[in-house]
């Protein structure tokens, strides 16, 4: 792949892409992934030179190699494929970003169960069947609602970062755009019920983290909360006549602020008001 032709095939993509998004609304974000399972290690280069930086493999070992190799350069991997169980660890222990099928309850319960034991979390995307086609993985859409809870609720290591389909394979553009519409549904009605949300601040984030726990006393709502967190924080929380400030293990500054005895996952220091 020559670097003239991938950027003039990016740029036309970028474009098109935009075009769509600016039609619905211009507060979204899309991120575009290059689905590589196709490409060799020196086409992603090649695309990374033209600015493209989110990959998709369908195959464990080959997003291993490539991750591997390609490693001196700042991309974000996607795993698209379905999962065998036997791969599970080999994929916790490449940690993509974001795992896009995860297609049936079963699945995100074993996968769990080994992200627990290497104390690990991973971001995913539950696929939904929503063509109806027996070729195709994913869970029925009858069923998608009571699974994605039921994940939330029992697989802690799992994060749920939304639902994913892929379109009916049909000619017909009409039953397509039916398939996506039927997933749009579905992804709206989690947003509604508070299974999805949908943020501009990571504020935001934190509130409906602590608005979504079933502990009744607040400071076990925060530490909930606190603990669905990857990456840096920090955060401040006034309740009542307590104070609370917290910073990730990472954070510059270790500090927590009132009533608080223990907080495993963050550096403290208490501090009585």
């Amino acid at each position: 792949m020559k670097k003239e032709q991938a950027v003039e095939n990016l740029d036309t993509l970028i474009t098109n892409v935009e075009a769509a998004r600016l039609s619905i609304s211009d507060h979204l974000i899309v991120k575009i992934v290059a689905i590589s399972k196709y490409n060799s290690q020196e086409d992603i280069q090649t695309l990374y030179e033209a600015g493209q930086r989110a990959y998709g493999e369908n195959k464990v070992q080959d997003l291993k190699e490539k991750a591997e190799n390609l490693d001196e350069f700042p991309l974000e991997w996607h795993f698209v494929g379905r999962l065998q169980k036997n791969k599970i660890n080999n994929l916790i222990d490449i940690a993509p970003s974001l795992f896009q099928s995860l297609d049936s309850l079963e699945l995100a319960l074993e996968l769990n169960k080994k992200l627990t034991v290497k104390n690990k979390k991973m971001n995913c995307l539950l696929q939904i069947n929503s063509a109806n086609e027996e070729s195709k993985a994913g869970v029925k859409p009858e069923d998608a609602i009571s699974i994605y809870n039921e994940i939330i609720e029992n697989c802690p290591n799992i994060v749920l970062k939304g639902v994913m389909s892929i379109g009916a394979h049909v000619e017909d553009e009409n039953e397509i755009k039916r398939s996506f519409e039927l997933t749009k549904n579905i992804f709206d009605s989690l947003v509604d019920k508070g299974a999805i949300f949908q943020s501009t601040s990571d504020t935001e984030i934190i509130i409906q983290l602590i608005a979504r726990s079933k502990r009744t006393n607040f400071v076990d709502k925060l530490i909930d909360a606190l603990f669905q967190i990857q990456g840096g924080y920090s955060l401040v929380v006034m309740t009542g006549k307590k104070l609370i400030g917290v910073r990730d293990p990472f954070g510059i500054r270790p500090l927590v602020l009132g009533e608080l005895d223990c907080l495993e996952g963050a550096l403290a220091s208490k501090f009585n008001l």
